[in-house]
């Protein structure tokens, strides 16, 4: 009887619609069933069915009583914790924990999470439990993301271990499911290094993810230098150190992150933009925080010197016109997440902004973090970033003659020609003004060669 219970789930599966008509309580009743069966001894490809069908009546099912829910996860943490299970097996379960992961997650726990890692680490790095692997790192992640579940799963050394050579497989050409999990292996990094890199227990582990994520950026597609960068990102910048053999700036790893950025700036929406953007630009601020080599490269990037001031910075086409734009768009987080980079590309020197930017584009970040009336002379030097670039120095030069408001040089208009009685006018007009000073007392002042008569 439940052998054909069974069938009438997957022969309704195939063609996509909801078992038993979509009644929840006959659902619900079936999976009841499933369950039990589970609790006897069977042999692992009809385990493999049983899971699939209540992977499927999850799917259909808005969320399974809590009871049942429980009896569930009893199930799948008794199989998870026997003798090694196939792949095909393990993909149904990953798959199963998903699906309640999402609708019914009451009852999920690090126990479940501890015993999917368990499972990874003994699966083989093989291209035939490619599939299985895929889907467990993605139950892994959904587990980690919705219920903060980090530590127990970090600590496993043999999962860790996995993690690891999983995101090897991305430093060669690899594409289908290969490149998936890759994928969802630094989306599972992504989630459990928030916390684990926040104490010192793990910090050979961190040392050698920035290490592994510089180098896939170097060779990895670069519809994955995202997930790369968001991993990234929850590593202290003082473990990535971006270099490269001859121990100078990893230019071909930066540039994947430019490339990332600026693809997005020149033409993602604004209110995309943050999100598109967001993680790069933040990585970015954070190497060029901690590093004065990446902090020149970069800022040779996105504010090269200028060699005219005829227009405004922010004018024009190109990448360094539109960052500066940002500036000031009405995105609050979008433009304080762009001013503050590219006031941390000036080694947070406010008259270098300034100059590159323009006051007017400038003051919005200046006010918020009160700088305002932190800008230094002209004629003093700056920082040692751009100490001896002659480029830079000419750029100070025509600044200097430059309206700093707008950075863009103005030609004085010639004053206009008078005519003797006009000059007349506004010299009598002017003392008229000065006497009117004096009789209000705001200060006094005396006419040379004019008198009271006159």
């Amino acid at each position: 009887r439940l052998t054909l219970k069974m069938d009438d789930v997957f022969a309704v599966a195939e063609q996509g619609t909801a078992p038993f008509d979509g009644n929840h309580e006959q659902i619900q009743r079936v999976v009841c069933d499933l369950t039990e069966e589970l609790s006897t001894s069977v042999e692992a490809t009809h385990r493999a069915r049983i899971f699939e069908a209540i992977r499927i009546c999850a799917r259909c099912q808005p969320a399974f009583t809590e009871p049942l829910c429980q009896q569930i996860f009893v199930q799948l943490s008794q199989a998870l914790c026997g003798p090694p299970l196939p792949a095909h097996v393990l993909s149904e379960i990953g798959k199963l924990v998903i699906n309640l992961t999402l609708h019914n997650p009451t009852g999920l726990s690090a126990i479940l999470q501890t015993d999917l890692c368990h499972n990874l680490a003994a699966l083989p790095l093989s291209e035939m439990e490619m599939t299985a692997r895929v889907i467990l790192l993605k139950a892994i992640y959904l587990l980690t993301a919705q219920h903060q579940l980090c530590q127990e799963a970090f600590n496993h050394q043999a999962f860790r271990s996995q993690l690891f050579s999983t995101l090897s497989l991305g430093l060669e050409e690899v594409d289908g499911e290969q490149q998936t999990a890759v994928t969802e292996a630094l989306r599972c990094l992504h989630v459990l290094g928030r916390r684990a890199w926040a104490n010192d227990e793990h910090t050979v582990e961190a040392q050698q993810i920035a290490l592994l994520g510089q180098l896939l950026l170097r060779v990895c597609p670069q519809n994955m230098v995202k997930e790369v960068v968001e991993m990234l990102l929850v590593v202290p910048a003082n473990y990535q150190q971006f270099r490269n053999q001859e121990d100078s700036i990893d230019k071909l790893a930066l540039d994947r992150i430019i490339h990332l950025v600026s693809t997005h700036v020149l033409h993602t929406p604004e209110s995309e933009l943050r999100a598109a953007a967001g993680p790069g630009i933040m990585l970015l601020r954070a190497l060029a925080k901690a590093q004065q080599p990446a902090r020149v490269y970069l800022r040779q990037q996105f504010l090269p010197p200028r060699q005219s001031m005829a227009e405004r910075p922010d004018e024009g086409e190109g990448l360094r016109p539109r960052i500066i734009q940002l500036m000031t768009v009405p995105e609050d987080h979008l433009n304080l997440l762009v001013s503050d980079f590219l006031l941390v590309l000036c080694g947070n020197n406010v008259s270098r902004l300034v100059r590159k930017t323009g006051f007017g584009q400038a003051a919005g970040i200046l006010a918020s973090l009160g700088m305002l009336g932190d800008q230094v002379p002209d004629d003093l030097p700056e920082d040692d970033d751009s100490s001896g670039d002659e480029a830079e120095e000419e750029e100070r030069r025509l600044f200097a003659q430059a309206d700093p408001v707008t950075a863009r040089q103005t030609e004085a208009a010639p004053p206009p020609e008078l005519s003797e009685e006009e000059k007349e006018a506004s010299a009598a007009e002017l003392v008229q003004l000065i006497r009117r000073l004096n009789e209000l007392g705001i200060f006094k002042c005396n006419v040379p060669g004019v008198t009271d008569e006159e």
